[in-house]
């Protein structure tokens, strides 16, 4: 169960890593425009 947590908070925290870096280079990108 522990484990389980630990694997889903990693999970998260990978995905909005990912969405906060997309987010911000789309925002970058709309700038130039």
């Amino acid at each position: 169960m522990r484990l389980k947590q630990v694997h889903n908070f990693a999970l998260n925290n990978n995905l909005n890593g990912i969405l906060d870096t997309s987010l911000k280079l789309y925002i970058r990108d709309a700038r130039s425009y």
